[in-house]
């Protein structure tokens, strides 16, 4: 079994980061997929990142596969 870590956020607006919109998660696990077409994902897991005052300003997605 391998795992990947992808590590999603936002670009900073008004100097602090906002939530990953859609489009960039998307993006992001589209281009992983295409360069790893033979993965058989088993499992993911998305843990949303927080600043100390509770606001998320990042996504983890940890995918489980074999090749």
């Amino acid at each position: 079994m391998k795992v990947k870590v992808l590590s999603i956020y936002d670009e900073p607006y008004k100097g602090s980061y906002r939530v990953p919109p859609a489009e960039q998660v998307e993006s992001t696990l589209r281009e992983w997929l295409k360069d790893n077409p033979n993965a058989k994902i088993e499992h993911v897991v998305q843990t949303p990142l927080a600043d100390l005052d509770g606001r998320t300003y990042s996504l983890l997605v940890t995918i489980f596969y074999r090749d």
